[in-house]
Parts: C-alpha cells; sequence; structure tokens
C-alpha cells in the first residue's frame, strides 16, 4: 500500500526556493538527512529533470513528480513541497513552459511500481474534490491524512 510512502517528516508546505535546482538542494537535503535518499540523489533530480521533465497540468492545479533511478533510494517515499513562490517548470511528455508550486518527489525503489503510482496520481489530480482538499492542506497532519486516505486504498 502507498500509505507506507507517506511521512509526516516528509511535507514541506512552506518550502523557500527559486528555482528547481534550490528546490532540489532543499529537499534533497533533507531526505538525505533523514534517511530517505542517498549520495547522489540531488544530482540524480537534476539530471533525470533534464532528461525528463515531471511537469503536469491539471484543469484546477499544476504540479511536477520528480523523481530520480532507484539506486539514489535508501527507502521508498514521496516527498510533498509546496514553494512559497510559483516556480518555472517543463511538462512532461512536451518540454512546454508551465510554473507550480506544488511537488511530489517519488522515491521509488521497485521500478515496476512507478507505473502504477503515476496513474494514481494522476488520476488522483484529475478528482476536483481532491484537488481542493489537496490545495486546502495547510498544515502537515491535514496533508498527511489526505494522502493515506486517498492512496491506502491501492496497492502498491
Amino acid at each position: 500500500m502507498y500509505d507506507s510512502l507517506f511521512n509526516k517528516d516528509l511535507i514541506n508546505l512552506n518550502a523557500q526556493a527559486t528555482d528547481s535546482t534550490s528546490l532540489f538542494d532543499l529537499i534533497g537535503r533533507d531526505a538525505q538527512e533523514k534517511g530517505f535518499a542517498g549520495k547522489g540523489y540531488i544530482e540524480g533530480l537534476i539530471k533525470r529533470e533534464k532528461a525528463y521533465p515531471t511537469g503536469l497540468v491539471f484543469p484546477n492545479i499544476s504540479l511536477a513528480l520528480p523523481h530520480v533511478d532507484p539506486e539514489f533510494v535508501e527507502k521508498p517515499f514521496i516527498y510533498v513541497a509546496r514553494t512559497t513562490q510559483l516556480l518555472d517548470w517543463l511538462q512532461m511528455g512536451d518540454s512546454q513552459n508551465m510554473q507550480t508550486e506544488n511537488f511530489l518527489f517519488l522515491g521509488i525503489k521497485e521500478p515496476s511500481a512507478q507505473v502504477g503510482l503515476l496513474a494514481d496520481i494522476i488520476a488522483a489530480f484529475k478528482d476536483e474534490t481532491f484537488v481542493e482538499q489537496f490545495l486546502a492542506s495547510e498544515t502537515t497532519d491535514k496533508m498527511s491524512q489526505l494522502l493515506v486516505n486517498k492512496f491506502s486504498h491501492v496497492k502498491a
């Protein structure tokens, strides 16, 4: 189940970042210090994002799903970050410009689980009620509860 991927310690709803590099450094260091990400994680994020942009635009929200190759992940996780300002990003698939302040960093050790997880995340963010609840979640407790409730029924 995905609920084990969400950890209250990996939610930052007030991330101070001005671009992807500063965001990757902030989140990467935190994930490393807490034992979820390994050596090379930050560089892995930068390299992968350049090759395969992760931005998604939905009717009521835009977000990005940065992730790395499994060798940089110590323990599976999803790190939720909301920045204090919009960041320029590139969309998945067509590399069109977009902006977002919502990020789900996917730390997946089993590559075969990633496709299903991405599909479940995309389905959730197409759900207008879920998006309203996501945007309204302003504390780590509320965000954690929302995500665990939304994804706990899905098998990883």
